[in-house]
């Protein structure tokens, strides 16, 4: 999963033949503050883009607490703009007809019959 905010709506399953009554939801492998059981839950990760794991334990009404499941989320807060340009400095007539995909600062695209093409990432 991919997001560009901290705040994510995470959607929760826990069952058992007792009854699933309390969550535990943490951005560590350390649980501190249960909460009353809710299949869905808006959560802040941590800050700083990159990988970001959320682990969660369900606790049933005897009391019986679960194994920690994970999931793992990438944070990126990043804006980037896109700019296409023809050698030489023309502009690009219809940029919206270009797919540009990967993730590179700067790629030069040769075309055999066509000028060649600079796509630069600026983070800004």
């Amino acid at each position: 999963m991919h997001t560009t905010s901290l705040a994510v709506n995470l959607a929760l399953t826990g069952s058992d033949n007792v009854g699933v009554t309390q969550m535990c939801i943490s951005n560590t492998t350390s649980c501190s503050s249960r909460e009353t059981y809710n299949s869905s839950k808006t959560w802040t990760l941590s800050t700083g883009d990159g990988a970001k794991t959320v682990y969660v334990r369900f606790m049933d009404a005897a009391g019986n607490v679960s194994v920690q499941y994970s999931d793992m989320i990438i944070l990126d807060t990043q804006n980037y703009t896109i700019t296409l340009e023809v050698a030489g400095g023309n502009s690009v007539s219809d940029p919206d007809s270009y797919m540009v995909s990967g993730n590179v600062q700067t790629r030069t695209l040769p075309e055999p019959t066509f000028p060649t093409y600079t796509v630069s990432y600026n983070s800004q």
